[in-house]
């Protein structure tokens, strides 16, 4: 009588705490994300802040596609400041169809909104471990509601209309350390589903990489990624760059590197005299360390990056590499109005490639 009294308990808390699901995202979408979009245009740009500015250049797109045609063909914007990969993938389901091309600018902002309790962490990754179990996987796809008795239930954040801003670096360090691991787990699986959605609308994808400022220092190393007396030897190292000794510096910091690889202070500065020495490819290697480790770092990094093209070579779509486009024209020239801005002229730059890419593809 007890077991079936435990067993009846069981069942009755993983209903009521559990929502039917495939991938066991730790938020909620409330109702008025849902709400069906019509959209009746042929391209749409998605993404967050970098998005909408490479939408304000939409008319030029259009201009570029439509030369010789009776009607100019329409490009709309559904990019809007503070969506991350969640809620881009969320809008792009409510649309009343995919559209013949979707261009995607993010990644910029993916930790500006909380996405899950911080103290629900284990039983977030005791859920993911799950789902990457090929036979539990495949049983939750056949039998969506197993999920209820399989995933681990927690309490969950419910994502509402207006982004709620989140400030990651009033947490301790190893919790921004922890946030940040299962953020980029959370990124990959959101892009990967919303790369396969359009994939299998029939609809042609073009991911862009965001552009990331690495001349930008960085806010704070975190805690501990500094040993024995690397302190003083940076203050030093600081002063022999100061006075543009660079060989010496380089000397210094190629030491404080080893020493210290997950510093985000030290990968900067070693980055910023590599490039005194004109190695432009080794310096933008810890350049883009120095965002990684940077513990105050709320805009996108070299992770985001990765997964956008990981996934998009995976699934044999091809993207363009805004970010690596920058750095190059970088190595000359200052590219970037700001820390997170490119100039206009390099998002004119990405429209050309969109209309070479689109023109191809449409036969135009």
């Amino acid at each position: 009588m007890l077991a079936l009294v435990g067993i009846g308990f069981f069942i009755t808390q993983r209903v009521s705490e559990n929502p039917i699901t495939i991938t066991p995202y730790p938020y909620t979408v409330s109702p008025e994300l849902k709400e069906k979009v019509v959209v009746e245009a042929p391209i749409v740009i998605i993404g967050d802040r970098l998005g909408q500015r490479l939408a304000s250049f939409k008319d030029k797109l259009s201009e570029a596609l439509s030369i010789n045609l009776s009607k100019p063909i329409k490009v709309i914007s559904l990019a809007q400041e503070g969506m991350n990969i969640h809620r881009i993938y969320t809008k792009i389901k409510q649309l009343n169809r995919v559209p013949l091309i979707v261009i995607y600018l993010g990644g910029s902002e993916e930790v500006k909104e909380k996405l899950f309790y911080g103290e629900e962490y284990s039983k977030i990754n005791e859920n993911f471990k799950k789902y990457n179990d090929d036979t539990l996987k495949t049983l939750i796809m056949i039998f969506p509601s197993f999920s209820r008795f399989i995933y681990t239930p927690h309490k969950r954040i419910s994502l509402g209309r207006v982004p709620i801003p989140f400030q990651i670096e009033k947490l301790e360090d190893d919790q921004i350390q922890k946030y940040l691991i299962l953020n980029y787990k959370l990124f990959e699986s959101a892009f990967t589903e919303f790369t396969s959605y359009i994939k299998k609308a029939n609809s042609l994808f073009i991911p862009i990489t965001p552009p990331l400022n690495l001349t930008t220092p960085p806010k704070k190393s975190c805690y501990g990624t500094l040993t024995g007396d690397s302190g003083k030897d940076y203050e030093n190292l600081i002063k022999v760059y100061n006075n543009k000794d660079y060989k010496q510096a380089l000397n210094l910091s190629k030491d404080l590197v080893l020493l210290n690889p997950h510093n985000a202070d030290i990968n900067f500065m070693h980055s910023m005299i590599l490039k005194k020495q004109q190695n432009h490819k080794s310096a933008q290697v810890f350049a883009e360390d120095a965002l990684i480790y940077d513990c105050h770092r709320t805009d996108g990094n070299t992770i985001y990056n990765t997964i956008i093209k990981r996934v998009a070579k995976a699934q044999q779509i091809q993207y363009i590499d805004f970010h690596q486009m920058l750095y190059d024209f970088s190595e000359n020239q200052p590219v970037f109005l700001d820390e997170t801005y490119p100039q206009d002229v390099y998002f004119m730059n990405i429209i050309n490639k969109l209309s070479k890419v689109i023109k191809k593809r449409l036969r135009l």
